[in-house]
Protein backbone atom coordinates (compact mmCIF):
# COMPACT_ATOMS: atom_id res chain seq x y z
CA UNK A 1 0.00 0.00 0.00
CA UNK A 2 2.57 2.40 0.76
CA UNK A 3 4.48 2.40 -1.80
CA UNK A 4 1.32 2.68 -4.02
CA UNK A 5 1.02 5.51 -2.53
CA UNK A 6 4.82 6.48 -3.23
CA UNK A 7 4.00 5.59 -7.26
CA UNK A 8 0.74 7.70 -6.73
CA UNK A 9 2.44 10.80 -5.28
CA UNK A 10 5.24 10.56 -8.37
CA UNK A 11 2.83 10.70 -11.06
CA UNK A 12 0.77 13.06 -9.56
CA UNK A 13 4.21 14.98 -10.04
CA UNK A 14 4.31 14.51 -13.22
CA UNK A 15 0.79 15.10 -14.35
CA UNK A 16 1.06 18.35 -12.80
CA UNK A 17 4.43 19.18 -14.19
CA UNK A 18 2.79 18.23 -17.71
CA UNK A 19 0.12 21.03 -16.84
CA UNK A 20 2.53 23.71 -16.14
CA UNK A 21 4.37 22.35 -19.23
CA UNK A 22 1.02 23.11 -21.26
CA UNK A 23 1.02 26.83 -20.08
CA UNK A 24 -1.23 27.02 -17.37
CA UNK A 25 0.13 29.42 -14.63
CA UNK A 26 -2.48 28.62 -12.09
CA UNK A 27 -1.88 29.17 -8.50
CA UNK A 28 -3.48 25.44 -7.47
CA UNK A 29 -1.23 23.58 -9.88
CA UNK A 30 2.05 25.15 -8.16
CA UNK A 31 0.87 24.89 -4.67
CA UNK A 32 -0.33 21.30 -5.38
CA UNK A 33 2.97 20.38 -6.63
CA UNK A 34 4.95 21.70 -3.84
CA UNK A 35 2.67 19.81 -1.81
CA UNK A 36 3.31 16.66 -3.59
CA UNK A 37 6.97 17.55 -3.43
CA UNK A 38 7.14 18.17 0.13
CA UNK A 39 5.25 14.89 0.65
CA UNK A 40 8.10 13.05 -0.80
CA UNK A 41 11.26 15.01 0.68
CA UNK A 42 9.42 13.97 4.34
CA UNK A 43 9.91 10.67 3.46
CA UNK A 44 13.37 10.98 2.08
CA UNK A 45 13.99 12.33 5.41
CA UNK A 46 12.38 10.01 7.44
CA UNK A 47 14.44 7.11 5.72
CA UNK A 48 17.82 9.08 6.32
CA UNK A 49 18.73 10.49 2.96
CA UNK A 50 19.06 14.08 2.47
CA UNK A 51 16.28 15.85 1.02
CA UNK A 52 17.60 19.54 0.78
CA UNK A 53 17.22 19.69 -2.86
CA UNK A 54 13.80 18.51 -2.63
CA UNK A 55 13.31 20.83 -0.42
CA UNK A 56 14.08 23.55 -2.35
CA UNK A 57 12.21 22.56 -5.01
CA UNK A 58 9.15 22.52 -3.03
CA UNK A 59 9.95 26.24 -1.92
CA UNK A 60 10.21 26.92 -5.64
CA UNK A 61 7.08 25.72 -6.54
CA UNK A 62 5.19 27.50 -3.46
CA UNK A 63 6.72 31.03 -4.44
CA UNK A 64 5.62 30.52 -7.79
CA UNK A 65 2.01 29.90 -6.69
CA UNK A 66 1.94 33.06 -5.25
CA UNK A 67 3.56 34.45 -7.82
CA UNK A 68 0.89 33.73 -10.05
CA UNK A 69 -1.81 34.58 -7.14
CA UNK A 70 0.12 36.67 -3.99
CA UNK A 71 -3.88 36.26 -2.41
CA UNK A 72 -3.59 32.73 -2.55
CA UNK A 73 -3.52 31.90 1.39
CA UNK A 74 -2.88 28.25 1.08
CA UNK A 75 0.51 28.59 -0.71
CA UNK A 76 1.57 30.73 2.30
CA UNK A 77 0.52 28.35 5.08
CA UNK A 78 2.41 25.77 3.53
CA UNK A 79 5.50 27.80 2.86
CA UNK A 80 5.86 29.00 6.34
CA UNK A 81 7.45 25.58 7.91
CA UNK A 82 9.42 25.27 4.40
CA UNK A 83 11.12 28.69 5.15
CA UNK A 84 11.82 27.25 8.47
CA UNK A 85 12.74 24.05 8.08
CA UNK A 86 15.56 25.83 5.61
CA UNK A 87 16.59 27.64 8.07
CA UNK A 88 15.63 31.29 6.15
CA UNK A 89 14.32 33.71 8.47
CA UNK A 90 15.08 36.69 6.57
CA UNK A 91 12.72 34.38 3.70
CA UNK A 92 10.34 33.82 6.74
CA UNK A 93 9.72 36.36 8.31
CA UNK A 94 9.18 38.67 4.75
CA UNK A 95 6.52 35.85 3.85
CA UNK A 96 5.11 35.52 7.36
CA UNK A 97 4.51 39.16 7.48
CA UNK A 98 2.91 38.74 3.88
CA UNK A 99 0.71 36.49 4.77
CA UNK A 100 -0.64 38.56 7.70
CA UNK A 101 -0.99 41.86 5.55
CA UNK A 102 -2.94 39.86 2.95
CA UNK A 103 -5.14 38.33 4.98
CA UNK A 104 -6.23 41.55 6.76
CA UNK A 105 -6.74 42.88 3.23
CA UNK A 106 -9.38 40.33 2.70
CA UNK A 107 -11.09 40.16 5.60
CA UNK A 108 -11.42 44.37 5.64
CA UNK A 109 -13.13 43.84 2.08
CA UNK A 110 -15.28 41.16 3.29
CA UNK A 111 -15.73 43.40 6.45
CA UNK A 112 -14.78 40.17 8.66
CA UNK A 113 -13.04 43.41 10.73
CA UNK A 114 -16.59 44.94 11.80
CA UNK A 115 -17.59 41.59 13.75
CA UNK A 116 -14.39 42.78 16.79
CA UNK A 117 -14.16 39.44 17.31
CA UNK A 118 -11.03 36.97 16.31
CA UNK A 119 -10.54 33.53 16.12
CA UNK A 120 -7.96 31.22 18.63
CA UNK A 121 -7.12 28.01 16.64
CA UNK A 122 -8.14 24.71 17.98
CA UNK A 123 -4.86 23.27 17.87
CA UNK A 124 -4.19 25.63 20.91
CA UNK A 125 -6.18 23.35 22.61
CA UNK A 126 -5.46 19.85 21.05
CA UNK A 127 -2.15 20.03 20.40
CA UNK A 128 1.29 19.62 22.53
CA UNK A 129 1.17 21.60 25.82
CA UNK A 130 3.39 23.92 24.13
CA UNK A 131 0.80 25.88 22.52
CA UNK A 132 -0.36 27.65 25.95
CA UNK A 133 2.74 29.61 25.94
CA UNK A 134 1.90 30.72 22.52
CA UNK A 135 -2.02 31.88 23.78
CA UNK A 136 -0.24 33.33 27.16
CA UNK A 137 1.68 35.35 24.82
CA UNK A 138 -0.82 36.43 22.70
CA UNK A 139 -3.52 37.55 25.30
CA UNK A 140 -0.73 39.16 27.01
CA UNK A 141 -0.53 41.12 23.77
CA UNK A 142 -4.04 42.44 23.87
CA UNK A 143 -3.33 43.43 27.53
CA UNK A 144 -0.67 45.51 27.09
CA UNK A 145 -2.74 47.19 23.76
CA UNK A 146 0.18 45.78 21.11
CA UNK A 147 -3.11 44.37 18.88
CA UNK A 148 -6.33 46.57 18.54
CA UNK A 149 -9.14 45.51 20.79
CA UNK A 150 -11.03 42.29 20.39
CA UNK A 151 -13.02 39.48 21.21
CA UNK A 152 -11.03 35.95 21.35
CA UNK A 153 -13.12 33.09 20.43
CA UNK A 154 -12.32 29.85 19.75
CA UNK A 155 -14.85 26.82 18.84
CA UNK A 156 -14.53 23.82 21.31
CA UNK A 157 -12.85 20.63 19.45
CA UNK A 158 -16.07 18.48 19.24
CA UNK A 159 -14.65 15.11 19.62
CA UNK A 160 -10.83 15.86 19.34
CA UNK A 161 -9.72 15.15 22.59
CA UNK A 162 -8.38 18.36 24.20
CA UNK A 163 -4.57 18.57 25.65
CA UNK A 164 -5.25 19.60 29.10
CA UNK A 165 -9.29 20.01 29.82
CA UNK A 166 -7.98 21.87 33.12
CA UNK A 167 -6.11 24.77 31.19
CA UNK A 168 -9.02 25.00 28.71
CA UNK A 169 -11.32 25.63 31.54
CA UNK A 170 -9.40 28.35 32.89
CA UNK A 171 -8.51 29.76 29.79
CA UNK A 172 -11.87 30.31 29.18
CA UNK A 173 -11.26 33.76 31.59
CA UNK A 174 -10.23 35.14 28.59
CA UNK A 175 -11.30 33.64 25.63
CA UNK A 176 -15.39 32.63 24.79
CA UNK A 177 -16.22 29.00 23.71
CA UNK A 178 -18.70 28.38 20.92
CA UNK A 179 -19.71 24.93 21.90
CA UNK A 180 -22.56 25.05 19.21
CA UNK A 181 -21.39 23.92 15.37
CA UNK A 182 -24.41 25.93 14.02
CA UNK A 183 -24.02 29.12 16.09
CA UNK A 184 -23.59 32.08 13.35
CA UNK A 185 -19.84 32.63 14.29
CA UNK A 186 -18.99 28.90 13.85
CA UNK A 187 -20.80 28.45 10.14
CA UNK A 188 -18.17 31.15 8.49
CA UNK A 189 -16.82 29.24 6.34
CA UNK A 190 -13.85 32.01 5.63
CA UNK A 191 -13.19 32.58 9.24
CA UNK A 192 -9.54 31.45 9.38
CA UNK A 193 -9.49 35.00 7.78
CA UNK A 194 -9.98 36.62 11.29
CA UNK A 195 -8.00 33.34 13.03
CA UNK A 196 -4.61 34.52 14.69
CA UNK A 197 -2.05 32.34 13.54
CA UNK A 198 0.03 32.33 17.45
CA UNK A 199 1.69 28.85 16.72
CA UNK A 200 3.66 31.08 13.44
CA UNK A 201 3.56 34.07 14.44
CA UNK A 202 1.77 37.17 17.13
CA UNK A 203 0.41 40.32 16.04
CA UNK A 204 2.67 42.76 17.86
CA UNK A 205 2.17 47.12 16.95
CA UNK A 206 1.20 45.63 13.64
CA UNK A 207 3.78 43.06 12.79
CA UNK A 208 3.93 39.44 12.87
CA UNK A 209 6.40 38.47 14.47
CA UNK A 210 7.61 34.88 14.85
CA UNK A 211 5.99 33.61 17.81
CA UNK A 212 9.15 32.47 19.85
CA UNK A 213 10.72 35.77 19.20
CA UNK A 214 7.15 37.28 20.56
CA UNK A 215 6.53 35.11 23.39
CA UNK A 216 9.96 37.06 24.66
CA UNK A 217 9.60 40.16 23.66
CA UNK A 218 5.90 40.58 25.11
CA UNK A 219 7.01 38.81 28.50
CA UNK A 220 9.86 41.39 28.80
CA UNK A 221 7.30 44.17 28.49
CA UNK A 222 5.01 42.23 30.96
CA UNK A 223 7.50 42.03 33.29
CA UNK A 224 8.35 45.90 33.35
CA UNK A 225 4.76 46.60 34.00
CA UNK A 226 5.04 44.37 37.19
CA UNK A 227 2.30 41.99 35.75
CA UNK A 228 1.51 39.08 37.20
CA UNK A 229 0.05 35.24 35.74
CA UNK A 230 -2.80 35.57 33.84
CA UNK A 231 -3.94 31.96 35.37
CA UNK A 232 -3.82 30.89 39.58
CA UNK A 233 -4.89 27.94 40.83
CA UNK A 234 -8.05 28.68 43.37
CA UNK A 235 -7.20 28.07 47.33
CA UNK A 236 -9.33 24.70 46.97
CA UNK A 237 -7.23 23.24 43.53
CA UNK A 238 -4.42 23.94 45.52
CA UNK A 239 -5.55 21.98 48.67
CA UNK A 240 -6.84 19.26 46.41
CA UNK A 241 -2.67 19.05 44.66
CA UNK A 242 -1.24 18.80 48.03
CA UNK A 243 -3.39 16.06 49.07
CA UNK A 244 -2.90 13.81 46.26
CA UNK A 245 1.12 14.57 47.02
CA UNK A 246 0.77 13.43 50.35
CA UNK A 247 0.19 10.37 49.07
CA UNK A 248 2.93 10.14 47.14
CA UNK A 249 4.90 11.09 51.06
CA UNK A 250 5.06 14.75 50.63
CA UNK A 251 3.47 16.99 53.04
CA UNK A 252 2.24 20.83 52.86
CA UNK A 253 5.30 21.76 54.62
CA UNK A 254 8.06 20.41 52.17
CA UNK A 255 9.12 21.75 48.77
CA UNK A 256 9.60 20.49 45.45
CA UNK A 257 11.08 21.11 42.62
CA UNK A 258 9.76 19.96 38.90
CA UNK A 259 12.21 17.39 37.01
CA UNK A 260 10.83 16.87 33.37
CA UNK A 261 13.52 15.64 30.76
CA UNK A 262 12.20 15.12 27.43
CA UNK A 263 12.44 11.38 25.72
CA UNK A 264 11.41 10.00 22.43
CA UNK A 265 8.83 7.51 23.58
CA UNK A 266 5.83 9.61 23.33
CA UNK A 267 6.35 11.06 20.03
CA UNK A 268 7.96 7.26 18.87
CA UNK A 269 4.73 5.74 20.41
CA UNK A 270 2.30 7.99 18.03
CA UNK A 271 4.44 8.21 14.91
CA UNK A 272 6.23 4.81 14.92
CA UNK A 273 9.81 6.12 13.48
CA UNK A 274 12.72 7.72 15.10
CA UNK A 275 12.12 11.15 16.00
CA UNK A 276 14.77 12.33 13.57
CA UNK A 277 13.02 16.12 13.97
CA UNK A 278 12.91 16.91 17.48
CA UNK A 279 16.19 14.25 18.86
CA UNK A 280 18.52 17.20 19.87
CA UNK A 281 16.03 18.10 22.61
CA UNK A 282 16.34 14.81 24.37
CA UNK A 283 18.66 13.92 27.18
CA UNK A 284 19.74 10.92 29.60
CA UNK A 285 17.91 11.31 32.70
CA UNK A 286 20.53 9.14 34.39
CA UNK A 287 23.33 12.41 34.30
CA UNK A 288 20.86 14.37 36.05
CA UNK A 289 21.71 12.39 39.27
CA UNK A 290 24.19 14.56 40.83
CA UNK A 291 21.36 17.32 40.39
CA UNK A 292 18.68 15.74 41.89
CA UNK A 293 21.15 14.73 45.13
CA UNK A 294 21.80 18.33 45.25
CA UNK A 295 17.88 19.31 45.71
CA UNK A 296 18.04 16.29 48.29
CA UNK A 297 20.98 17.52 50.14
CA UNK A 298 18.88 21.38 50.67
CA UNK A 299 15.90 19.50 51.74
CA UNK A 300 13.90 19.04 48.78
CA UNK A 301 11.68 16.92 46.95
CA UNK A 302 11.88 16.00 43.37
CA UNK A 303 8.90 14.97 40.99
CA UNK A 304 9.90 13.54 37.60
CA UNK A 305 7.64 14.72 35.25
CA UNK A 306 6.40 12.78 31.94
CA UNK A 307 4.04 10.66 30.24
CA UNK A 308 3.49 6.48 30.96
CA UNK A 309 6.18 6.38 27.58
CA UNK A 310 8.93 7.55 29.84
CA UNK A 311 11.71 5.54 31.16
CA UNK A 312 11.64 4.32 34.51
CA UNK A 313 13.91 6.37 37.13
CA UNK A 314 15.79 4.35 39.65
CA UNK A 315 15.30 4.47 43.23
CA UNK A 316 16.59 7.71 45.13
CA UNK A 317 15.34 8.64 48.09
CA UNK A 318 12.96 12.02 48.27
CA UNK A 319 12.89 11.07 44.15
CA UNK A 320 9.26 10.67 42.74
CA UNK A 321 8.49 8.88 39.69
CA UNK A 322 5.49 11.34 38.72
CA UNK A 323 5.45 10.02 35.32
CA UNK A 324 4.90 6.36 36.36
CA UNK A 325 2.43 7.28 39.33
CA UNK A 326 -0.78 7.00 40.04
CA UNK A 327 -0.72 10.46 40.93
CA UNK A 328 -0.74 11.18 36.99
CA UNK A 329 -3.34 13.47 35.83
CA UNK A 330 -3.99 16.58 33.56
CA UNK A 331 -4.76 18.58 36.81
CA UNK A 332 -1.63 17.23 38.48
CA UNK A 333 0.34 18.30 35.77
CA UNK A 334 -0.83 21.89 36.05
CA UNK A 335 -0.23 21.98 40.13
CA UNK A 336 2.99 20.43 40.63
CA UNK A 337 4.26 22.90 37.45
CA UNK A 338 2.59 25.78 38.88
CA UNK A 339 3.39 25.22 42.66
CA UNK A 340 6.98 23.54 42.07
CA UNK A 341 9.78 25.99 44.24
CA UNK A 342 11.69 25.83 40.49
CA UNK A 343 11.29 23.96 37.22
CA UNK A 344 14.71 21.82 35.75
CA UNK A 345 13.21 20.78 32.13
CA UNK A 346 14.37 20.63 28.37
CA UNK A 347 13.00 21.99 25.43
CA UNK A 348 9.66 20.13 25.67
CA UNK A 349 5.96 21.62 25.78
CA UNK A 350 5.59 20.78 29.54
CA UNK A 351 7.78 24.11 30.32
CA UNK A 352 4.36 25.80 28.96
CA UNK A 353 3.37 25.30 32.16
CA UNK A 354 5.94 26.86 34.58
CA UNK A 355 6.05 29.71 32.32
CA UNK A 356 2.65 30.40 32.11
CA UNK A 357 2.65 30.81 36.35
CA UNK A 358 5.88 32.15 36.38
CA UNK A 359 7.66 29.95 38.12
CA UNK A 360 11.52 30.21 38.47
CA UNK A 361 13.26 27.84 35.64
CA UNK A 362 15.98 25.97 34.84
CA UNK A 363 16.42 25.25 31.10
CA UNK A 364 19.29 22.63 30.32
CA UNK A 365 20.40 20.81 27.34
CA UNK A 366 18.96 24.08 25.23
CA UNK A 367 18.92 24.26 21.41
CA UNK A 368 18.97 26.29 19.31
CA UNK A 369 21.38 28.73 20.72
CA UNK A 370 19.56 31.42 19.29
CA UNK A 371 16.99 30.92 22.05
CA UNK A 372 16.64 32.42 25.26
CA UNK A 373 15.03 32.41 28.58
CA UNK A 374 11.41 34.22 28.48
CA UNK A 375 11.44 35.30 31.67
CA UNK A 376 14.17 36.86 34.50
CA UNK A 377 13.98 33.88 36.86
CA UNK A 378 14.97 31.35 34.08
CA UNK A 379 18.62 30.02 33.76
CA UNK A 380 19.59 28.33 30.62
CA UNK A 381 22.43 26.04 29.59
CA UNK A 382 23.07 25.37 25.93
CA UNK A 383 23.81 22.36 24.24
CA UNK A 384 27.52 22.74 23.21
CA UNK A 385 28.22 22.29 19.24
CA UNK A 386 30.95 20.08 17.60
CA UNK A 387 31.63 20.38 13.80
CA UNK A 388 32.12 16.97 12.51
CA UNK A 389 34.67 17.62 10.14
CA UNK A 390 37.10 19.43 12.45
CA UNK A 391 36.22 17.97 15.66
CA UNK A 392 36.16 20.88 18.04
CA UNK A 393 33.59 23.02 19.53
CA UNK A 394 31.96 25.23 17.37
CA UNK A 395 32.48 29.09 19.46
CA UNK A 396 29.36 30.67 20.55
CA UNK A 397 29.05 33.14 17.87
CA UNK A 398 29.06 30.18 15.24
CA UNK A 399 26.18 28.85 16.81
CA UNK A 400 24.20 31.67 16.74
CA UNK A 401 25.07 32.57 13.35
CA UNK A 402 23.01 31.57 10.58
CA UNK A 403 22.32 29.32 9.31
CA UNK A 404 23.00 26.89 12.57
CA UNK A 405 21.36 29.50 14.51
CA UNK A 406 18.13 28.78 12.66
CA UNK A 407 18.34 25.27 12.93
CA UNK A 408 15.24 24.08 14.34
CA UNK A 409 15.12 20.22 13.27
CA UNK A 410 17.89 17.71 14.46
CA UNK A 411 17.73 16.48 10.70
CA UNK A 412 19.32 20.37 10.01
CA UNK A 413 22.38 19.61 12.53
CA UNK A 414 23.37 16.70 10.30
CA UNK A 415 22.83 18.52 7.12
CA UNK A 416 25.17 21.22 8.31
CA UNK A 417 27.84 18.69 10.42
CA UNK A 418 27.06 19.88 13.30
CA UNK A 419 26.92 17.62 16.30
CA UNK A 420 25.45 18.43 19.69
CA UNK A 421 26.26 18.13 22.86
CA UNK A 422 24.31 16.98 25.97
CA UNK A 423 25.54 18.62 29.52
CA UNK A 424 27.40 16.69 31.71
CA UNK A 425 26.22 15.60 34.87
CA UNK A 426 28.73 18.19 36.90
CA UNK A 427 27.34 20.93 34.58
CA UNK A 428 23.47 20.14 35.29
CA UNK A 429 24.48 20.29 39.03
CA UNK A 430 25.99 23.40 38.75
CA UNK A 431 23.18 25.58 37.27
CA UNK A 432 20.57 23.45 39.87
CA UNK A 433 22.96 24.85 43.05
CA UNK A 434 22.98 28.24 41.27
CA UNK A 435 19.05 28.38 41.05
CA UNK A 436 19.20 26.91 44.38
CA UNK A 437 21.52 30.25 46.03
CA UNK A 438 19.54 32.43 43.93
CA UNK A 439 16.34 31.24 45.80
CA UNK A 440 18.20 31.20 49.28
CA UNK A 441 19.27 34.69 48.67
CA UNK A 442 23.22 33.43 48.51
CA UNK A 443 24.38 32.93 45.19
CA UNK A 444 27.57 34.69 44.52
CA UNK A 445 28.36 36.71 41.19
CA UNK A 446 32.19 38.48 40.74
CA UNK A 447 32.78 40.96 38.80
CA UNK A 448 34.28 38.61 35.97
CA UNK A 449 30.76 36.97 36.18
CA UNK A 450 29.29 39.86 35.10
CA UNK A 451 31.62 40.65 32.31
CA UNK A 452 31.24 36.76 30.70
CA UNK A 453 27.34 37.57 30.81
CA UNK A 454 27.36 41.08 29.65
CA UNK A 455 29.53 39.71 26.69
CA UNK A 456 27.22 36.94 26.26
CA UNK A 457 24.15 38.53 25.69
CA UNK A 458 25.71 41.65 23.80
CA UNK A 459 26.98 38.57 21.71
CA UNK A 460 22.94 36.86 21.79
CA UNK A 461 21.51 40.17 21.08
CA UNK A 462 23.47 40.77 17.32
CA UNK A 463 21.65 37.11 16.59
CA UNK A 464 18.57 36.51 18.59
CA UNK A 465 15.41 38.86 19.12
CA UNK A 466 13.82 36.74 21.99
CA UNK A 467 14.48 39.53 24.49
CA UNK A 468 17.44 38.83 26.36
CA UNK A 469 15.90 37.94 29.23
CA UNK A 470 17.21 35.32 31.90
CA UNK A 471 20.87 34.65 32.81
CA UNK A 472 22.96 32.09 31.27
CA UNK A 473 24.50 29.41 34.05
CA UNK A 474 27.42 31.43 36.05
CA UNK A 475 29.79 27.91 36.04
CA UNK A 476 29.12 27.37 32.29
CA UNK A 477 30.33 30.97 31.28
CA UNK A 478 33.34 30.20 33.49
CA UNK A 479 34.13 26.70 32.07
CA UNK A 480 33.15 27.66 28.28
CA UNK A 481 35.12 31.82 28.67
CA UNK A 482 36.97 31.19 25.58
CA UNK A 483 33.56 30.35 23.51
CA UNK A 484 33.25 33.79 23.77
CA UNK A 485 34.54 36.45 21.36
CA UNK A 486 38.78 37.17 22.33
Amino acid sequence: MACWIVVQDLLLIQWYRAVVSAGSGQASVYHRLGALTAKIRVREQVRGNNANDLRVETIDWLRKALEADYRYLAAYRSLIPELMGQMDFVGLNQVMQRYYCVKREIARERRMDTLGVRFVPEAVFTGNYGSFVHLDAHLKSKQLGLVPPHESVALLPGDRPVSNNWMLKNWGQYVRYIDDRASPLAQLDDRFLIEDDIKSFIDVNGKAVWTNEAVGLINKRWEEEGRGPLLALSESEIARGWEELRQLGIGEEDWFVALHVRESGYKNSRVGVADIWDDHRNADIRTYEKALNAIVERGGWVLRMGDQYMSHLDDMDRVVDYAHSPARSEFMDVFCCSQCRFYVGTNAGLMAFPEVFNRPMVQTNYVAMTARGRASNQLVLYKLLRSVKENRYLSFEEGLRPPIGNALAAVNYGELGVEWIDNSADELRDVVVEMLDQLDNRVEYTDEDARLQDEFNELHGQYSNWGGLGRVGRDFLRKYHYLLPE
